[in-house]
């Protein structure tokens, strides 16, 4: 069975419940100078599961992250 068909049937596939209801928000704003885009501006937000141990992972916010990615080397 291919991985294609393992992911549509459900057949073969073993679910990672370690990172169960966990989400990440990300948005980007892309910086143009020169009619090229030089960067890209951006935040991201959501939920993560922390542990220190296999066992007993809670769920934490994460809010308000920033970052600033510069590109180079655009045709």
């Amino acid at each position: 069975m291919t991985p294609k068909e393992r992911l549509t049937t459900g057949e073969g596939v073993i679910e990672n419940g370690a990172f169960r209801d966990s989400f990440l928000s990300l948005q980007l704003i892309p910086v143009v100078s020169g009619g090229k885009v030089v960067s890209y501006d951006g935040s991201f937000g959501g939920a993560g599961r922390f542990s220190k141990s296999i066992s007993g992972a809670e769920t934490k916010a994460i809010q308000d992250g920033v970052f600033s990615v510069r590109v180079q080397n655009v045709p």
